[in-house]
């Protein structure tokens, strides 16, 4: 990738805010094409992104390797897939569909199976179609141009999203028998990558975020999942990580930092001084200003 390009990020709000969308219902939006503005040369994905191409050919650069897709092929790209060098033929017909973090973890439970089938995915963003799943997907397209446009029907956004999530999981069937044992394999050592990007994360947050959910949203996983591997890969769990690093994080502050109290537990996004307070008493054994005092006295 060329260096002296601005990565620009593609998530819900700013894909909404476009108002070309045919459908979106903040966890799910879907646009007839991606030849518009919205999705331009060097994008970094905020959402997972499926596209069918229907008709014609497109050429695009995922995280530095080169793809390409045509009829009957879909792509699929995990939150943080960079998009560069996207070329497109005059004849192409697809379907885009983007959808959140959320979405994708209310469909389907993230076992170590879906991890493996993850792990897939982001190695083979373009999933070619065997000449017997053409026909079902195509109808499934064809389903989806329809439903598009029955706006009035009166369990619009409850049928859209049982479309959606029969679509994703008929995918997932396809893709299902490429998951090898080799997969399966790479899949453990990647619960060791997945505990180091948390560690990664957890040290880019100094100390101001504390919800095991919000570090699972940013690694496209469950909650429960991110606590199981990092419990397997360390002996503790996520939870346990994250109030270990703010507890630190509050400790070097109150002892090298000559901010107030308050200041320091705005600074952390800790929403009241009384909820911080809390937190150091059961996590150091005494209010801020006793572990100030505390502190002093040791310098003397």
């Amino acid at each position: 990738m060329e260096n002296n390009k601005t990565i620009k990020k593609i998530n819900m709000e700013l894909l909404e805010g476009s108002g070309k969308a045919s459908y979106a219902d903040g966890d799910i939006i879907v646009f007839d094409n991606v030849r518009d503005d919205h999705i331009h040369n060097l994008v970094q994905l905020d959402i997972v992104m499926m596209c069918y191409c229907a008709k014609g050919r497109i050429q695009l650069t995922i995280n530095d390797k080169e793809y390409t897709a045509t009829a009957g092929d879909f792509i699929i790209c995990p939150p943080n897939t960079i998009l560069d060098k996207i070329m497109i033929s005059p004849d192409y017909d697809c379907r885009f569909i983007g959808l959140s973090h959320s979405a994708i973890q209310r469909s389907l439970h993230v076992s170590k199976n879906m991890w493996n089938m993850i792990l897939y995915i982001a190695k083979n963003p373009v999933i070619h179609l065997s000449e017997e799943r053409r026909p079902l997907v195509h109808q499934y397209y064809e389903l989806l141009s329809l439903k598009l446009g029955q706006t009035q029907h009166p369990y619009y956004k409850e049928v859209m999203q049982s479309l959606f999530q029969s679509i994703f999981y008929e995918l997932c069937s396809i893709i299902q028998p490429h998951i090898t044992e080799t997969t399966m394999e790479t899949g453990l050592k990647q619960g060791t990558l997945l505990f180091k990007r948390f560690l990664k994360l957890l040290s880019q947050s100094d100390g101001r975020e504390r919800s095991v959910s919000r570090f699972a949203d940013e690694l496209c996983v469950t909650p429960k999942y991110l606590s199981t591997v990092t419990k397997i890969a360390s002996g503790k769990t996520a939870l346990q990580w994250i109030h270990e690093h703010v507890t630190e994080t509050i400790s070097r502050q109150l002892r090298y930092s000559d901010k107030s109290i308050k200041e320091i537990a705005d600074e952390l996004n800790f929403p009241n001084l009384s909820f911080f307070g809390k937190f150091v008493r059961m996590h150091l054994g005494m209010s801020p200003t006793e572990y100030r005092k505390k502190i002093e006295k040791e310098e003397l």
